[in-house]
């Protein structure tokens, strides 16, 4: 790295530092004073310096604006998809955050002041996902990180229907259920001595640590993107590397968001199937409610989605339970050691997903189990410990990931 990129990925990194600064700022706020439009201006200020930090990125000039919308319009020049995942979320320009300066007198509600922290924190998401070199390569990441103790709650005012709804999910994960009381997520965290809460409101299902601002919820990531970049003719390594084709059968024994299982559902088909499989319960929880309730426009991926027959297991477990030859391929996208690019859209999934190497004696029986091939995501270059010898390798051009193709057995 030449010492102009250097200076921009410093760039970058002191913008996106800034803005989380903003959010736990406003958080501290909500938390210990009744500050509500100063917690909103600093939630405002977060989703400005997260978007900046985009355009940073991209090395598009920043504009002496702190107009919301013409940030996203910017933002949405390089990336068409930006504005559209806001919108989804919520519309920055149908539902601006509070004025920046609030004239005298003016009051700003906790129940506002709350919702500019939710949708700053959207925009943190939408930026986060594609955004590849968030941290610094000199930060280490733990070799096994484990997740958090937590409990379930709603949001600080929720109704009857709501709460019934996060006791629901709380009996079915076996955790307990804390009314909320108007406590901040941070005080439920002291209170119950727990690090993490699960928050059940009527927008979505997360996982929150709030003392490293980390949040985790079901999002098809970059899903619809891939696939209109098939549809418009252009490829797509994991689909080569599996030869995949409308009736196949698709075997994904590392569940997790369900983003490449997406993708193999739309090229499969309604005539193929895509079984997945994820280690952890609550990942597991998380995604078969999103893959069942998420709601995307276009594409036909809200219906690849739908197709995906997403189940709680090990696939260490699962497969010798499984016939030889059940599937057409079988796919593994393990954790990598080392975070590719110390991307941030993966840090929340990284930090409560299962990372337990996989036994070659999985890989062995997942080559029974397949009639074409297996296919395994890995890291550029890196070998994966206990992985057999790939007969074939494809990679994405420029990009940072490879997969290994492994032989079936005869």
């Amino acid at each position: 790295m030449n010492g102009r990129d250097d200076a921009h990925r410093r760039e970058v990194l002191a913008w996106l530092n800034g803005a989380r600064h903003e959010i736990i700022s406003a958080d501290v706020l909500m938390e210990h004073s009744t500050e509500y439009a100063n917690a909103a201006f600093h939630a405002r200020q977060a989703a400005e310096k997260y978007l900046k930090a985009f355009l940073i990125y991209h090395r598009i000039s920043l504009p002496h604006t702190h107009d919301m919308s013409r940030l996203i319009s910017l933002a949405a020049a390089v990336d068409e998809h930006m504005a559209e995942t806001l919108d989804e979320a919520e519309s920055l320009k149908e539902h601006p955050l509070p004025m920046r300066y609030p004239p005298r007198g003016a009051e700003v509600t906790q129940a506002a002041a709350d919702r500019s922290i939710r949708i700053a924190r959207l925009v943190r998401d939408s930026v986060l996902l594609r955004l590849d070199h968030a941290r610094d390569d000199s930060a280490a990441d733990d070799a096994l990180l484990c997740s958090p103790d937590y409990v379930v709650t709603t949001s600080r005012n929720p109704d009857n229907a709501e709460t019934g709804r996060a006791v629901e999910w709380a009996e079915r994960l076996d955790q307990r259920f804390v009314a909320r009381a108007g406590r901040s997520l941070a005080a439920i965290c002291r209170e119950e001595g727990v690090g993490a809460v699960l928050t059940v409101t009527s927008e979505r299902v997360g996982l929150l640590i709030p003392e490293e601002d980390i949040e985790y919820f079901f999002h098809p990531s970059m899903a619809r993107t891939r696939i209109r970049n098939l549809d418009a003719g252009g490829g797509d390594p994991m689909i080569a590397a599996m030869r995949l084709n409308t009736g196949d059968s698709v075997l994904d024994c590392t569940l997790g968001r369900a983003t490449d299982a997406t993708v193999a559902s739309y090229v499969a088909g309604e005539s193929g199937s895509v079984v997945g499989y994820e280690a952890h319960p609550l990942i597991a929880a998380l995604t078969i409610h999103g893959l069942r309730t998420y709601e995307i426009k276009g594409a036909g991926v809200q219906e690849a989605m739908r197709r995906i027959d997403a189940r709680h297991g090990d696939c260490e477990l699962i497969l010798p339970q499984i016939d030889g030859n059940a599937f057409d391929v079988v796919y593994f996208d393990p954790f990598f050691e080392r975070m590719v690019e110390a991307s941030q859209s993966m840090q929340p999934l990284r930090r409560i997903g299962v990372h337990r190497p996989l036994s070659p004696s999985t890989y062995e029986e997942a080559r029974r189990v397949a009639s074409r091939c297996v296919v395994v995501k890995r890291r550029r270059g890196h070998e994966i410990e206990g992985l057999p010898e790939a007969h074939e390798i494809i990679g994405g051009g420029g990009s940072s990931v490879e997969y290994a193709i492994l032989s079936c057995l005869d």
